[in-house]
C-alpha cells in the first residue's frame, strides 16, 4: 500500500467573497520513488513536534468518488496540516541524493515551492 501526496496552495483569487474554505483547485501531486514523500513527512513531523505546523481552515478537495466537499481532514480521516512553503523550499536535491530516480516532476515542485512567498501556507493532503 503507498500513500498518496497532494500540495494545496490558497489561491485567494480562486476563492469565493467571504467563503470560509480554502480552495482546494491549485495543487500539486508528489510522486513516488525519489525519497520526497518521506522528506516531507519527516519536516511534518519536526514541525508538528516544534510547534511550528498550521491548522489551516477547511478545504475544498476534488474526490473521483464522492465530488467536491469541504474538509479539515486528509482521505485519511487524520486532521490536514500544513506547512509554511519555506520549509517545505528547504528540501534540497541533496537531501534526496540516496534516492537515484529524482523525478524531475519532483524536481518541479520543489522549483515552484522556492518561488512562492516564504509564508504561503501549503496544504499536506495524503490519500
Amino acid at each position: 500500500m503507498s500513500v498518496d501526496l497532494t500540495l494545496i496552495f490558497d489561491n485567494p483569487g480562486r476563492r469565493f467573497p467571504g467563503a470560509p474554505a480554502l480552495c482546494g483547485a491549485d495543487q500539486l501531486v508528489v510522486l513516488h520513488g525519489d525519497g520526497l514523500i518521506p522528506t516531507i513527512r519527516r519536516a511534518l513531523d519536526d514541525a508538528i513536534a516544534t510547534g511550528n505546523a498550521i491548522t489551516p481552515p477547511p478545504v475544498d478537495v476534488y474526490d473521483e468518488d464522492t465530488g467536491l466537499r469541504t474538509t479539515t481532514t486528509d482521505a485519511w480521516g487524520c486532521p490536514l496540516w500544513a506547512l509554511p512553503a519555506s520549509t517545505l523550499a528547504a528540501i534540497s536535491s541533496a537531501d534526496l541524493a540516496t534516492y537515484p530516480d529524482f523525478h524531475q516532476w519532483n524536481q518541479a515542485v520543489l522549483a515552484f515551492l522556492r518561488m512562492l512567498a516564504p509564508d504561503t501556507p501549503v496544504v499536506l493532503y495524503w490519500s
